[in-house]
């Protein structure tokens, strides 16, 4: 074999290669950008489950992670870092008590719940619900005080309750005028006393009532019929 044919012959097993590289490249190339947009699809898949299932909820994400309050209603306080205060107070004390989040929850239950915060006793949360013809109630304690630590979950009760007991329920909260009635209504915290939290989901629409110390009205008649309703001993005298 000549030279110039070895040479020849060298020149196309060259071309040859370069040509399987090439073709292989294209494929590869071609293989990816097929991928592509279902990689795009699932990433905006998950991201439109994400927004999902949240029908109310505050302006703000950081409130949904760090609290469990909506900081736009307890916006109106006019103490200088009121709103801010309570609510990373409460929100400390709903999540020692292992409660969920309801302001930003989709439900198509009825619910509503007392967080019933006493200075020197024992944190308290209280929830009455409808589910359908189904009618609930339930009860958390801790050991520490609603004004100081919360300590941990001591008690966690549930029972049955009746239509009569929901309707009854209803009718004093209908008198408290709960759906109308503004989220805060103080200007300066006092020392002591007890803070009456009061959440709804009605329809999916939330509202939260925040009173401290509620003696002899409407208002805290709605707390002290969940009080009784549980099986927790609380003297009339307690019930500041």
């Amino acid at each position: 074999m000549s030279v110039a044919q070895n040479i020849s012959l060298r020149f196309i097993y060259l071309r040859s290669l370069f040509r399987q590289h090439h073709i292989a490249k294209r494929c590869a190339q071609n293989l990816y950008l097929m991928r592509l947009p279902i990689f795009i699809l699932l990433v905006l898949a998950i991201c439109s489950c994400g927004r999902k299932g949240k029908t109310f909820q505050s302006d703000s994400s950081l409130d949904m992670v760090r609290y469990f309050l909506p900081l736009d209603k307890f916006a109106d306080t006019s103490y200088v870092g009121q709103d801010t205060f309570l609510v990373r107070w409460y929100s400390g004390m709903l999540r020692a008590l292992k409660e969920p989040v309801l302001f930003n929850r989709r439900t198509s239950k009825e619910v509503y719940r007392l967080t019933w915060l006493r200075t020197f006793h024992n944190p308290v949360a209280i929830t009455i619900e409808k589910d359908g013809e189904q009618y609930s109630l339930y009860w958390k304690v801790c050991n520490g005080k609603g004004g100081y630590e919360p300590g941990q979950l001591t008690i966690d009760e549930s029972k049955e309750i009746s239509k009569e007991e929901w309707d009854n329920f209803k009718t004093l909260l209908q008198k408290a005028n709960f759906w109308e009635i503004k989220s805060v209504d103080r200007e300066m915290p006092m020392d002591d006393g007890a803070q009456w939290i009061f959440e709804g989901i009605s329809s999916n629409t939330y509202h939260v009532v925040d009173r401290q110390s509620p003696r002899n009205n409407e208002y805290f008649n709605c707390g002290d019929y969940l009080i009784e309703m549980t099986e927790m001993d609380i003297s009339n005298d307690d019930k500041y």
